[in-house]
């Protein structure tokens, strides 16, 4: 599959050395970070665990909050991503998803400005 420079400056050489050799068809898993506008802003919830009847209710609290705060920052992306089709994975904490789909789609959206990176799932090796 042919890539823009823009969409081979989001990937690593494992995903573009597998696209290159894909069909439009074959189906593909990635690891997909998204961009975030609030990369550097520090969390806006931070009770005292004094106000909480245990730490297991404060730990829940600040928990929900996060799930909260990535929902309203990448839930548009994640319907758009699932609207061609794709599978997600993960993202309920971070801006981290695993993407399954076909070669086509994923190359699709790697012109999203809202794809900061992707590479190639894999199995961890150690050396």
């Amino acid at each position: 599959m042919t890539l823009s420079d823009q969409q081979a400056a989001k990937i690593d050489s494992s995903l573009r050395d597998r696209l290159e050799t894909a069909e439009r068809e074959d189906l593909l898993r990635t690891v997909v970070v998204l961009n975030s506008a609030n990369e550097r802003r520090s969390e806006p919830f931070s009770p005292h665990p004094a106000n909480f009847p245990t730490r297991q209710a404060y730990r829940q609290a600040l928990i929900n909050n996060k799930k909260n705060a990535v929902e309203h920052e990448f839930g548009d992306i994640k319907e758009r991503l699932r609207a061609h089709s794709l599978i997600l994975k993960g993202g309920n904490l971070t801006n981290l998803l695993i993407v399954e789909g076909h070669a086509e789609d994923i190359v699709t959206v790697l012109a999203w400005p809202e794809i900061k990176s992707m590479s190639l799932d894999q199995p961890l090796t150690r050396d």
